[in-house]
């Protein structure tokens, strides 16, 4: 798989890269994210700390917003993380990439927009 491919293409959207562990990302606008070649395409993961006194709710938020995500998936990690996840299959292509990323962007809104993600995400 041409990771590099999709790191440029990441670059080309504004974001910066860190390739001292793999490959991070990171944007004014957007969560930082790392990408990695998973199952036979790239696989895309936002980490966010959730707050302890809501930790116990943080179930009840990630369905509310894994109903609503289009390219994404929403989870609390072993480690008690909010995580956003999302995979892209096979190689680099710019036209799925850049329709993907588009809604990745979409679905980090819906984060930003949800009524309780200033009470969980740390």
């Amino acid at each position: 798989m041409q990771i590099e491919e999709y790191a440029e293409h990441l670059e080309f959207l504004g974001y910066e890269l860190d390739r001292s562990d793999g490959i991070a990302a990171s944007h004014e606008r957007f969560p930082n994210i790392k990408i990695l070649e998973k199952g036979g395409g790239l696989l895309m993961v936002a980490w966010f700390g959730v707050k302890e006194e809501v930790a116990s709710e943080g179930l009840e938020y990630v369905n509310s917003l894994n109903q609503q995500a289009v390219a994404t998936r929403y989870l609390i990690d072993a480690d008690g993380d909010f995580a956003m996840e999302g995979w892209v299959p096979g190689e680099y292509s710019r036209n799925t990439f850049a329709t993907y990323m588009e809604l990745w962007h979409r679905d980090w809104m819906i984060v930003q927009g949800h009524e309780r993600s200033a009470d969980i995400l740390a």
